[in-house]
C-alpha cells in the first residue's frame, strides 16, 4: 500500500496508507497503531479502495492537541473523509477505532456506507468492564486480544526482548504517553451515549479485553 499526507481543515496532519480499487472504505486503527505489516488491509484492498488514516499523535501524524474528547476523534473521522474526498465510504473499525466508527455512523448515518466493528471498545455492557489497557505487560496485552498469545505478542511487540529492562522501560513510557493522544484520559473503559450503545460488533473473536465473544 502506498502512504500520503493529508491535512484536514481543523489543521490536523495525518499519514493515510492507501490502497486497492472499488467502492471507498476507510479503516480506523486500535489505540495500538497501524503495524507495521497491515495484511488484513491488504486482503481489503482487493476488493475495495482501502484508505487506513493514521490517529494524531501515532506515528508521523500530528495534531493531537486538537483532539480532547471521543466527539473530536469522531468529527476528525469525518474531517479525514472530507479531505480525502469519498462519498459514503464504508467504516472499518478494530478496537478503539471501532469505538470511533461507530460514534462517525451514529452522528452521519446518512454518510456512511456500511459499518463493520471488529473487537471494538466503547459498546459498554456493566457485566464486561474493560480492562486498563494502559496499565497491562506486553504478554498480558497478547492474551486478552489474540487467540495464538505467542503471535500475537510477536505482532504487537516486533520481537522485542521484555526480559531488557531497558526495552521495558521504554514501553511503559509509551503506555503512559499513550492516554495524551486521546485527550489527557484513557477514552476506552467508559460507557457510552445510548446512540452507540445500540450498535453491535460484525465480530468479536477473541477480543477479551473488550467484551465477551459473539
Amino acid at each position: 500500500m502506498k502512504t500520503r499526507l493529508i491535512e484536514t481543515k481543523r489543521g490536523a496532519r495525518c499519514r493515510v496508507l492507501e490502497g486497492g480499487s472499488g467502492h471507498p472504505l476507510v479503516f480506523f486503527h486500535s489505540a495500538g497503531g497501524l503495524l507495521v505489516d497491515n495484511p488484513f488491509l491488504d486482503e481489503l484492498a482487493g476488493r475495495y479502495h482501502v484508505f487506513a488514516p493514521e490517529l494524531p499523535g501515532y506515528g508521523e501524524s500530528t495534531g493531537e492537541d486538537l483532539l480532547e474528547d471521543m466527539l473530536d476523534f469522531t468529527l476528525h473521522g469525518w474531517d479525514v473523509v472530507d479531505t480525502l474526498g469519498l462519498r459514503r465510504p464504508h467504516l472499518v473499525g478494530h478496537s478503539m477505532g471501532g469505538m470511533i466508527s461507530a460514534e462517525m455512523a451514529a452522528l452521519a448515518p446518512h454518510d456512511a456506507g456500511k459499518l463493520v466493528l471488529v473487537g471494538a471498545a466503547g459498546l459498554w455492557m456493566d457485566e464486561h468492564p474493560i480492562p486498563d489497557l494502559f496499565s497491562l505487560l506486553p504478554d498480558q496485552f497478547a492474551e486478552l486480544l489474540f487467540h495464538d498469545p505467542l503471535a500475537g505478542q510477536a505482532l504487537l511487540t516486533g520481537g522485542v526482548d521484555f526480559s531488557d529492562m531497558e526495552s521495558l522501560k521504554n514501553f511503559y513510557i509509551g503506555q503512559q504517553r499513550a492516554p495524551a493522544r486521546h485527550g489527557g484520559e484513557d477514552p476506552l473503559p467508559h460507557p457510552q451515549p445510548p446512540r452507540v450503545q445500540a450498535a453491535l460488533p460484525a465480530h468479536r473473536g477473541d477480543a477479551r479485553a473488550v467484551g465477551p465473544e459473539r
